[in-house]
């Protein structure tokens, strides 16, 4: 039995959101797919991912300072520490790149993507380079979701009192 791997897709353009999607089925990673910065943070907070594909540009266009696709990026750190992140965007500056790798993307790849193998390479290469920093753990969960809740309750949630 395979097990199926799940993507969220933060991106506002339903054409990359199918462009991406016509991919995974074949790669058996089933996917959510999300067009604001409310829709995600939801859904990182309420869901188990392994993977983040976030489109850096979501509800700003290229040109502004700070794209809000960063906050999506620091969110999903946050929420689940586990989660292999990629970011995206046709937006060509490096420095744009290198703010989505100090937020915690570990690997960044260009719209639009032309073959699968673009996203398992750029999936894969995340994946190494989270192992090498040291910043996946893989003692915990695959998605980590729970984990921010360790430090209050370290011996698990209490459900009822003994008497």
């Amino acid at each position: 039995m395979r097990i199926e791997r799940k993507l969220l897709i933060v991106e506002d353009e339903q054409s990359e959101i199918d462009n991406v999607s016509k991919f995974l089925p074949k790669l058996s990673i089933s996917f959510k797919a999300v067009k604001t910065l409310s829709d995600a943070f939801h859904a990182l907070a309420t869901e188990a991912f392994d993977y983040l594909l976030t489109d850096l540009h979501i509800e700003t266009k290229a040109g502004f300072d700070r794209p809000d696709g960063l906050k999506v990026i620091e969110n999903a750190r946050e929420q689940q520490p586990n989660l292999i992140i990629v970011a995206n965007t046709s937006d060509p500056r490096a420095d744009i790149w290198n703010e989505a790798l100090k937020a915690g993307a570990q690997h960044f790849i260009r719209k639009p993507l032309l073959k699968s193998d673009e996203l398992v390479i750029a999936f894969s290469l995340a994946k190494e380079r989270k192992l090498l920093t040291g910043k996946l753990n893989k003692n915990t969960s695959p998605t980590g979701l729970w984990s921010k809740y360790a430090g209050t309750y370290p011996h698990g949630i209490v459900i009822d009192r003994l008497t």
